[in-house]
């Protein structure tokens, strides 16, 4: 139980449940309650006396080792059988150590002069914010525990000074003084327990997203499945329409809406297996020529879909590389589809090349268009996970607002990047990049090995 959870419960409620978690909270506080009384026992001596200040702190020390370590776990005990006798057990033990606490700074009070006075209301006052700091939330032994300083607090200017205006004022200040702090230490309990709310508000939260992404990563599968049975029944309809146009245009359909919902859903669950920490990489010898062809084919109807010219330029020296061909690949795709979709009657471009410089050897991608470009304010918003420039419900093209951020997640799992780059105000420009990593020579082909060793 947290400080929160005794707090629920409400400032000055008696209830039992948290009496061994109090009593916990207390003894946790024992060396530097300890360490406490031998530094004041220190300051006091010189108006006490060395062996009266040796003495007291021998009784505290008797105090917390003896009466409150012992007698505590017989009350965690009793608190089983007897809650309301553990209760004021534990009441008791709060009455005995604020008396044990205040008697000799008291004495210091009187016989220590204005210093003694003004160590004694410091010392009374610590023990008092003591008692408030572990009693708030439990009116009786919070009483206990502040009775004695409280008691001394506001009678002993009156036996100092007498009944005297001075005596009547400094008790007067003493006693707004405790107001202040009562008040205080209620507003500051009160805080804590709202600060403690909305981290477990917050943790539930996380909890509750992790959840989220745990589910739709397992559920790939699932969701999947049905969707390639339509796509592959439509493919079925297709081929047995041999005359029949309406028939086989009808199947098409069916194909584009059931592929188009299952990009959509792959793009949900790759973003939760990349929250849930499923991602894995599967490395191996690719061809990049051939990839970044086989990227430029697929997407290659989309963007005569939309009067555009899509165009590759592959380095010839590109050649292989140890690389996850599936990420690289979706990670491609993501940017060339996005570039033929936002781009009427322009340009994509598609360009594959190496590069070498401090870090080390890397593969360099730029996927460009000439289409609507991206306005410099709206670029941090690009590779934000469910965000879209044009969230509107009027937008002219659909999706979940995920592939960059999956793009980005994908390139860094490969221990890349992929950036905005600057456009000159003619379309926008994408830079992928990851590194150009020797392959296990078991792995290799022998045409590979010399494009490797080139890079290295």
């Amino acid at each position: 139980m947290t400080n929160a959870d005794r707090i629920a419960v409400g400032p000055g409620d008696d209830g039992l449940g948290g009496l061994p978690d109090a009593i916990a909270v207390s003894r946790r506080g024992l060396p530097a309650r300890l360490a406490s009384a031998a530094l004041g026992a220190a300051v006091m001596s010189p108006w006490l006396g060395p062996f009266a200040c040796l003495f007291w702190f021998a009784v505290v020390v008797a105090y917390e080792l003896n009466f409150h370590f012992l007698l505590v776990r017989h009350v965690v005990a009793l608190h089983a059988r007897a809650p309301h006798r553990a209760e004021l057990a534990h009441n008791a033990i709060c009455a005995g150590g604020g008396l044990v606490y205040v008697c000799a700074p008291a004495a210091s009070w009187v016989a220590g002069g204005t210093v003694g006075a003004i160590f004694a209301v410091c010392w009374l006052a610590g023990t008092m914010i003591h008692g408030f700091h572990y009693y708030s939330h439990r009116r009786g032994a919070l009483i206990a525990a502040i009775g004695s300083p409280l008691v001394v607090m506001v009678t002993f200017p009156i036996l100092t000074l007498g009944l005297t205006i001075a005596g009547l004022a400094v008790t007067l200040v003493m006693a707004q003084l405790i107001a202040i702090s009562i008040f205080g230490a209620r507003d500051f309990e009160r805080l804590r327990a709202e600060r403690d709310a909305h981290d477990r508000a917050r943790r539930a939260a996380e909890a509750a997203s992790a959840a989220k992404s745990q589910f739709l990563a397992v559920m790939s599968h699932e969701l999947r499945t049905p969707l390639n049975a339509v796509i592959g029944y439509a493919e079925i309809l297709e081929e047995d329409a041999e005359n029949g146009a309406a028939r086989a245009q009808d199947a098409q359909r069916i194909q584009a809406a059931a592929r188009h919902l299952l990009s959509l859903i792959s793009d949900v669950l790759d973003m939760s297996k990349i929250e849930a920490g499923r991602m894995e990489l599967a490395p191996a010898d690719t061809d990049i020529a051939a990839l970044v062809t086989d990227v430029g084919a697929t997407v290659r109807s989309v963007a005569e879909s939309n009067g555009n010219r899509l165009t590759l330029l592959i380095e010839p020296g590109v050649g292989h590389a140890w690389v996850d061909p599936v990420k690289l690949r979706q990670c491609l795709l993501n940017l060339a589809s996005n570039a033929c979709k936002f781009t009427e009657n322009g340009e994509v471009v598609i360009a594959a090349r190496r590069e070498v410089d401090a870090l080390g050897a890397r593969l360099a991608f730029t996927v460009s268009d000439t289409g609507v470009g991206i306005a410099p304010d709206q670029a941090e918003r690009l590779f934000m996970p469910f965000t879209q420039l044009d969230a509107t419900k009027k937008r002219r093209h659909s999706g979940t607002g995920l592939g960059l951020a999956i793009t980005r997640e994908l390139a860094r799992l490969m221990d890349g990047d992929v950036e905005l780059a600057p456009s000159h105000g003619r379309g926008a420009v994408f830079r992928l990049w990851t590194p150009l990593r020797a392959a296990p020579v078991a792995a290799l082909p022998r045409s590979a090995e010399s494009d490797i060793a080139d890079a290295a």
